[in-house]
Formats: C-alpha cells, sequence, structure tokens
C-alpha cells in the first residue's frame, strides 16, 4: 500500500469541519459548573454522539451530560470519594466497551477501564495529552481502520504520526495496539 499520506495528523479545523452537526445547538445545561476547554464547548454543543473510531466514540452535550449526571452517583466511586471530588472530571466519551474517557479540570485526558470497577483518580490511565490531541488520536486510527492489513513500513508510520501527538502516546494507550507495538 504505497501512499505517504496514509496516516496524517489532521487539524483541528478538518476535525471540527468532518464531525457530523447536530440540527439543533444544545448548550451546557446551566447546573454543570465545571470550566470546559473553549474548543471542547465549541464541538460538542454542535454535534450529535460520534464513534469516530471503533474505541474513539465523542459524546456530543445531550449525551456527555446524561453519563456525567449518571456516573456522579456515588456508588460508582471508590468508599470516601466525596461530590467535589467527582465534580473534578467531565466524562467525555466511551470505547463501546464500557470504558470511558474523561478529562480533568486541567483539560488533561484519562481513560477509565470498567474492570478496574470503582471510579477514582487511581484507576483512570492518563493519557498525557488535552482534548485537541485526543481529537487526532482519534482520527489517526479511523484512519487505521480503512484497511485490513498494513506492512511494517505503514505500521512505522503510525507510530511516528502518534509520536508526533505526544513523544509517551504509544506507551500510555490504554489499548493493545498490536498495529503500533
Amino acid at each position: 500500500m504505497e501512499n505517504d499520506s496514509l496516516f496524517e495528523i489532521k487539524t483541528i479545523e478538518q476535525i471540527r469541519t468532518s464531525l457530523p452537526r447536530s440540527k439543533n445547538k444544545y448548550g451546557i445545561p446551566k447546573s454543570v459548573s465545571f470550566v470546559f476547554q473553549e474548543l471542547y464547548k465549541d464541538i460538542v454543543t454542535s454535534i450529535i454522539t460520534t464513534e469516530i473510531s471503533a474505541d474513539y466514540i465523542l459524546y456530543g452535550m445531550q449525551e456527555a451530560y446524561q453519563e456525567n449526571k449518571e456516573f456522579s452517583d456515588i456508588s460508582y466511586w471508590v468508599q470516601g470519594t466525596s461530590d467535589s471530588e467527582i465534580s473534578e472530571w467531565w466524562i467525555f466519551g466511551a470505547d463501546g466497551q464500557g470504558d470511558l474517557w474523561l478529562f480533568d479540570t486541567q483539560g488533561k485526558v484519562f481513560f477509565y477501564d470498567h474492570d478496574k470497577e470503582c471510579m477514582c483518580e487511581e484507576n483512570f490511565k492518563c493519557m498525557d495529552i488535552d482534548f485537541s490531541q485526543w481529537l487526532q488520536l482519534a482520527f489517526l486510527f479511523r484512519q487505521y481502520e480503512k484497511s485490513d492489513s498494513y506492512t511494517n513500513e505503514d505500521k512505522a508510520k503510525l507510530k511516528n504520526e502518534l509520536s508526533k501527538i505526544n513523544e509517551n502516546l504509544i506507551d500510555n494507550l490504554p489499548f493493545d495496539y498490536e498495529l503500533c507495538i
């Protein structure tokens, strides 16, 4: 498969225009006190929930709000977690297997594997990226999923692009991607 642009980090504008728009713009509910990055607010208030790639589902604002409302129930969290600690996290997506993508109040992206059972910071894997980088990561894997097989050269190109997003990203991936390891 000879294609120099097989894997290409998309710009945020390219990503923004490729996401399916909602017919209605859903603002952030007044009851939400979480302070969001502007990019996140701009995107999720105007899109529908979207499966970018198999493990990267981005919630539109309505669904993100519902997920956060559900997971704010103390029974999902490790014993002793306070409401104020729970409010420091925002779920913005999922992987379709019951795992969640979330970020903290600093805008750092984390991954929660539902097999860890209780939610708590110790069970959240820090990806060492922000929301814009998560979008770029998701779109790289969207490109990867468009084919059934790749050469070692293709895998090396993907690995190179992942490293451009963040040099530690490959080590931080929550899934066992045989393709890029």
